[in-house]
């Protein structure tokens, strides 16, 4: 029984972890709003949806960057 017990929780923690890196930053990234940066002048506008779109291959980069500092 407890064989079971212990097979089914391999088994979740494996689906659990299953989740890559990148769905993770997409499911937790607010969603950026076009709208939002119209409002901005020109130059700020520009930076805004620079910033609102981060892609996570970008993130990542950044990351890696920063950790090898």
């Amino acid at each position: 029984m407890n064989i079971k017990y212990f097979s089914l929780t391999i088994v979740t923690v494996v689906m659990i972890s299953a989740c890559s890196n990148k769905q993770i930053y997409e499911a937790t990234q607010p969603k950026y709003n076009e709208a939002e940066c119209m409002k901005l002048p020109k130059s700020q506008y520009d930076e805004c949806i620079q910033r609102e779109a981060l892609s996570f291959e970008e993130y990542e980069k950044e990351r890696r960057e920063i950790a090898n500092e």
